[in-house]
């Protein structure tokens, strides 16, 4: 009887282990996935405005996002909280921001101060 229950805790184990090792590969690929999404969006888009407002958006997942003013519209940036060569924690409330479409690189503006160039980094292999 005791070598049954042995086997029984055994099976569980193994089965509870299993269970983990499949959702945490499956969670990491899709994280993986989606920042690569975020990343080749955020290449692709072209960003040139005013930062306007910083927050951290509790209505899209706590996610650090950059509000500016595009001419007479605003427009919200959420990628660059993915980011991770610290562009969110540099950016004040009224600098100018330049950003090419297809390229890697944003450039800030601050008055009296030198233009900072910041290379995108959404670090994506953490999720491999």
């Amino acid at each position: 009887m005791k070598s049954l229950s042995l086997v029984v805790v055994f099976v569980i184990l193994i089965v509870t282990i299993g269970i983990w090792y499949l959702f945490r590969n499956y969670s990491n690929n899709r994280l993986y996935e989606l920042c690569i999404e975020s990343y080749e969006y955020t290449i692709k888009n072209e960003y040139n405005g005013v930062v306007v407002d910083k927050f951290i958006d509790s209505s899209n997942h706590a996610t650090k996002t950059v509000k500016l003013l595009v001419g007479d519209r605003f427009q919200n940036w959420g990628t660059i909280g993915t980011d991770v060569s610290g562009i969110y924690d540099y950016i004040m409330i009224n600098d100018s921001v330049s950003k090419s479409a297809g390229s890697d690189s944003l450039y800030i503006f601050r008055v009296n101060a030198k233009t900072a160039v910041f290379k995108l980094d959404f670090n994506c292999d953490r999720y491999k």
